[in-house]
């Protein structure tokens, strides 16, 4: 009595095929996806490449660090002061370290 095996293979690569998203004719299965996501948190800005940047935007923003995320710092003579300020104590305490004692 002569087995025939080749029935339970192509079950098998039927079974895979479906598995693998295929079709029973071997044919893959399409779905109309966007392949660059915008949703989820991604940044989305075109990169020099020209394809949307994927990571992460910055939390309450739409763009990542890199895209306009972050601040650029202040802009007014307001704003500012207090970094000076904050920068001439910085270097005074290193002067004052820096400087051997008499």
């Amino acid at each position: 009595m002569a087995r025939d095996f080749d029935r339970p293979v192509a079950e098998i690569q039927i079974r895979i095929a479906v598995l693998n998203r295929h079709t029973t004719l071997g044919i893959p299965v399409t779905e109309p996806v966007d392949k660059f996501p915008r949703g989820k948190g991604r940044c989305g800005a075109r990169t020099r490449k020209g394809t949307p940047c994927r990571a992460r935007a910055m939390p309450g923003k739409t763009r990542c660090r890199f895209h306009g995320g972050l601040s650029t710092g202040p802009k007014t003579r307001e704003g500012r002061e207090p970094i000076a300020k904050a920068q001439r104590r910085r270097w005074a305490r290193w002067r004052s370290l820096a400087r051997p004692p008499d």
